[in-house]
């Protein structure tokens, strides 16, 4: 496989460097990406924020599919059943279509689920329609 290849290489060129690459790839990353979702779910940030989101989510699925082997497949379940499905196993057709299904698949889903809680929302008012903007002092 291809990982394996890059993961020897970066492990024999960076040593211990690459196990705190892979873990935080497979361990704080995953948690910081939670914590953005968590903090657009409660902001109610747009599909742009969803789409931002989902580029993120699919750049680190990539990684974790290039630099960690075996286990940095699981972010990558999508488009490793696609393209083992129409490629076989082990193809570069199956690298190719991990990537390319990450960087479709994961931002269309953020920017259709932070648009659609967007339209889900009440709209509130502009606040000098209600009276919360601050009062403007004449000049003198």
């Amino acid at each position: 496989m291809f990982t394996e290849t890059v993961a020897h290489a970066l492990y024999r060129w960076l040593g211990v460097v690459y196990l705190v690459i892979a873990f935080g790839l497979m361990g704080a990353v995953p948690l910081y990406l939670l914590a953005q979702f968590i903090v657009g779910l409660r902001n109610g940030y747009g599909p742009r924020f969803g789409l931002f989101l989902g580029f993120l989510v699919a750049i680190w699925g990539s990684l974790c599919w290039i630099l960690v082997p075996y286990c940095g497949g699981y972010p990558n379940i999508p488009g490793l059943v696609i393209g083992g499905s129409f490629f076989g196993v082990g193809t570069w057709g199956q690298e190719i279509s991990v990537h390319v299904t990450n960087l479709l698949l994961w931002p269309l889903m953020g920017w259709a689920l932070f648009g659609a809680i967007g339209r889900s929302r009440p709209r509130q008012p502009p606040l000098d329609q209600i009276g919360m903007m601050p009062r403007q002092h004449p000049t003198s």
